[in-house]
C-alpha cells in the first residue's frame, strides 16, 4: 500500500499488491470492493493476476473518494467455488486529493493599484476535507520570483491579515503570495492575481505642479529671452 501521512490521509493514488494461490483447483478470480461501512463505493472490480498469481489494485485519487473513511475488501474464488475474503483495519484509508482554497486581496478593494500608506491584505485559507495544517505568506517585489526556500515564508496568524509596510516597500511593485498545506500534504500557492486583484505600488510623494502666468506664447517668449 502506498504511504499515507502520519494521520492516515492519502493525496495520491493508493496501490495494493495482491497475491492469490490455490494449489489444487487454482484461482478462478480475484475481486475487490471499496466501501464506507454502509455502502459500496466500488464493487466487484476484477484484479488481473500475472503468471505468479500476483496483481495490483489501484484506487485513484478522485473526488468520489475524498473525505470518506473507506475500507478495502479483496475476495479470491477458486475453481471449486470456495472463497476467501480479506478486509479489516489494516485496509482502511482516507483520501484528500483536493488542494486548499486560498483567497487574497487588499482590504481597500481588488481594483486598486496605487496606495499612499501601509496596505492591509486580507486572506482566507480553508480545506473542507482533511483541514489546513500550515498557512504562510511571502511578499515579493519588482517582478521577483517567489522563493521555494521555507525560510522566506512567514507564518500567517489567525486574523489572516498581512500588513505591507509603506516604509519597507515604498515605490516598489509589490505582490503577496500565500501558501497553504492541508493534512494530506496538498499544497496551494496563490498570489493577488489568483483572486482577481493585482500587484500594487505604495507611493507617498505628492505630485509636482507648476503654474505660470500668461499665455503659452508669452511663456515661450519669456523662456527664450532668459
Amino acid at each position: 500500500m502506498t504511504a499515507a501521512d502520519e494521520k492516515g490521509w492519502h493525496k495520491d493514488d493508493i496501490s495494493y499488491i495482491v497475491k492469490a494461490d490455490d494449489s489444487l483447483s487454482g484461482i478462478k478470480s480475484v475481486e475487490y470492493t471499496v466501501f464506507d461501512g454502509k455502502r459500496k463505493i466500488v464493487s466487484g472490480q476484477t484484479v488481473e493476476l500475472d503468471a505468479s498469481g500476483e496483481g495490483r489494485i489501484t484506487i485513484p485519487a478522485t473526488e468520489q473518494f475524498n473525505g470518506i473513511d473507506l475500507m478495502l475488501s479483496v475476495k479470491a474464488t477458486d475453481y471449486a467455488g470456495l472463497k476467501t475474503e480479506v478486509k479489516g483495519d489494516s485496509f482502511k484509508f482516507s483520501m484528500d486529493s483536493q488542494s486548499p482554497d486560498v483567497s487574497i486581496e487588499p482590504e481597500a478593494g481588488k481594483n486598486r493599484k496605487y496606495f499612499n500608506d501601509d496596505v492591509r491584505i486580507k486572506t482566507s485559507v480553508a480545506d473542507s476535507i482533511s483541514g489546513v495544517v500550515s498557512a504562510k505568506y511571502q511578499i515579493v517585489t519588482d517582478d521577483q520570483s517567489v522563493s521555494d526556500d521555507e525560510g522566506a515564508w512567514n507564518e500567517l496568524d489567525e486574523s489572516g491579515i498581512i500588513n505591507v509596510s509603506a516604509e519597507a516597500y515604498l515605490d516598489k511593485k509589490t505582490d503577496v503570495y500565500v501558501k497553504a498545506v492541508d493534512e494530506a500534504g496538498n499544497v496551494t500557492v496563490a498570489d493577488l492575481t489568483a483572486s482577481g486583484s493585482q500587484p500594487f505600488y505604495i507611493h507617498k510623494a505628492a505630485p509636482a505642479i507648476t503654474v505660470t502666468y500668461g499665455t503659452p506664447e508669452q511663456r515661450i517668449h519669456s523662456a527664450s529671452a532668459v
